[in-house]
């Protein structure tokens, strides 16, 4: 292994160097020689070390050789525009044998170092153990991070007393003031689009100090980060050449685990969304990107448990071949169970004018597998909701009633257990979940949008809906109900179909919307929930509004 001139400059810091070497030529070196009388035939993957007067002498009758000369005379105009662009030149009392040995450990230092680097990365050791080898050869505090934003590995030995660097080591990832401090700054684009190997920021708008950032770019929303902060090492072509090494090891490493490890901080983040560890949006948004999440699509939560019996541990078969065989559903490891994420723009298109629904209930039919489907949602952080619907649909697939497999109303899809098809059914059966899951249903959604929109417009649809339904559908009886003429009512129930996007000609939307309103009326939103007007011309009036 070569150890580069700027490296062993940087070991020679303290001493008073002139150095204009011509960067044409190779600046590398396999070891240091000291300069003998009358040198024959230098090579250039030796740096020669000897007398000034020497090494001129030398560089006479060598080209391309590299020479560290201690000052034992002054050179002329002429000699240093001939000699400089070959030699070092250093200004300190020392023999040509104290600099050689200086030269060579530090050769050594750093090819022992390559060689720890190596054998650790064959020897598949962590990230973090690769990091802690250049502790002592680079001395700066340096962390690693994924494109979640989530810390892979830091030095442990080097402190640090910068503020975004101590938040991340104490929390494990970059908070979301830094994130959006990021966006702003433009700092996503430098990183991308600049073409620089190494983004040397002196700003200082995330760090106390100078710092050197190279990003490895794994595919359009993946990519990892080796950030060193010049916190006790001024930064220095040599220590950039230190950092190139450490990084060229680590870059290797993480993309040879980059499979892994997205399965990994895909688990990761359901995992941390579920326990509601992430709640800021930015925050859960970048690290939905990051793992190829999307978070504008819609999605859904698919739990799998074997046939009627105990939840079984699932193979790492069964994962793969979900992975394989269905593009947007992605297994991840969650509580003991194979939790599918599905995230498609358009779930309903995706499981039944495709044909996925039907595929999926083969597979699952194949290896005796019941599957739990939530409710569509449109935010990763109803996830927790959608788990539990998942979860309820499934641990209550033995109580569901099997007189409506020929109902045209209600979609059966043989091991596949739809929450919204069976929702009346699953709260009848009550456990203490059944407030949160009602809640947090589409139907309760629903219920919850028409009444933060009849408080926030002075309307009352809410109460005409809950009128047309209990006079099952009567649209004269509703009107008298409601102090409404009957016109109105049915403009009005078509405008809450078009804004809840149901069919009430639907029973099962009906049956589930009755049982969603006795629990409604429970509620805290209830009693907000505007009387019925007293007046068609008050009526007539709302309907202007709304």
């Amino acid at each position: 292994m070569k150890v580069t001139l700027n490296v062993i400059l940087e070991s020679l810091k303290d001493y008073r160097l002139e150095s204009r070497v011509d960067e044409s030529l190779e600046t590398s070196f396999r070891q240091a020689r000291l300069l003998v009388e009358n040198e024959q035939d230098p090579d250039p993957e030796f740096l020669y070390i000897g007398m000034l007067s020497e090494a001129m002498s030398a560089a006479k009758r060598a080209g391309g050789v590299i020479f560290l000369g201690i000052h034992d005379k002054n050179m002329s105009e002429h000699e240093r525009e001939h000699f400089q662009p070959a030699i070092v030149t250093i200004r300190e009392d020392i023999t040509p044998m104290d600099l050689f040995s200086e030269v060579q450990k530090s050769i050594l230092t750093i090819q022992e170092w390559h060689d720890a680097m190596q054998e650790a990365v064959i020897n598949q050791k962590s990230i973090q153990e690769i990091l802690a080898l250049s502790e002592p050869i680079i001395g700066n505090f340096i962390t690693i991070n994924d494109s979640a934003f989530s810390l892979l590995a830091y030095t442990k030995g080097i402190p640090t007393d910068d503020e975004v660097s101590i938040h991340m080591v104490e929390k494990g990832y970059h908070s979301p003031e830094t994130v959006r401090k990021f966006k702003r700054v433009k700092r996503f684009d430098r990183w991308f689009n600049s073409g620089e190997e190494f983004v040397i920021s002196t700003d200082r708008h995330f760090s106390n100090y100078v710092t050197v950032t190279r990003v490895f770019i794994h595919d359009e929303t993946t990519f990892s980060q080796v950030v060193m902060h010049c916190n006790f090492r001024e930064l220095s072509p040599g220590l950039i050449d230190m950092f190139k090494e450490l990084t060229n090891f680590l870059g290797y490493h993480i993309e040879r685990d980059l499979a892994n490890r997205r399965n990994s901080i895909y688990s990761s983040i359901i995992a941390d969304l579920m326990t509601g560890k992430i709640s800021d949006p930015v925050i859960v948004t970048e690290r939905a990107k990051s793992v190829g999440i999307t978070p504008s699509s819609e999605m859904a939560v698919m739990l799998l448990a074997e046939n009627l019996g105990e939840n079984v541990v699932f193979s790492d078969r069964i994962a793969h071949d979900i992975s394989q065989q269905f593009q947007y559903i992605k297994p991840v490891n969650y509580n003991q169970r194979l939790l599918l994420l599905l995230n498609h723009p358009n779930i309903r298109y995706y499981m039944n004018k495709q044909g996925i629904g039907e595929r999926l209930n083969k597979f699952l039919e194949e290896n005796n597998i019941y599957c739990g489907v939530s409710d569509t949602v449109n935010d990763l952080l109803d996830l927790p909701d959608a788990y539990l619907q998942a979860e309820f649909a499934l641990d209550n697939r033995a109580h569901i009633s099997h007189f409506e497999k020929g109902q045209a109303s209600v979609q059966h899809s043989g091991n596949i257990i739809f929450f919204s098809d069976h929702y009346a059914e699953l709260l009848l059966n009550y456990d203490k979940r059944a407030d949160r899951i009602w809640r947090s249903s589409k139907y309760g959604r629903m219920l919850e949008r028409l009444c933060k929109n009849d408080l926030e417009k002075n309307t009352n649809n809410l109460t005409i809906l809950y009128s047309f339904l209990i006079n099952e559908r009567r649209a004269t009886e509703t009107a008298a109900a409601t102090y409404m003429h009957r016109n109105n009512v049915l403009y009005r129930i078509s405008r809450i179909e078009e804004m809840l996007d149901i069919r009430l000609d639907d029973p099962a939307t009906r049956i589930n919307l009755l049982i969603t309103f006795l629990l409604f009326d429970q509620s805290a939103f209830a009693a907000a929930i505007p009387a019925p007007a007293q007046t068609a011309a008050e009526d007539e009036s709302r309907d202007e509004t709304a």
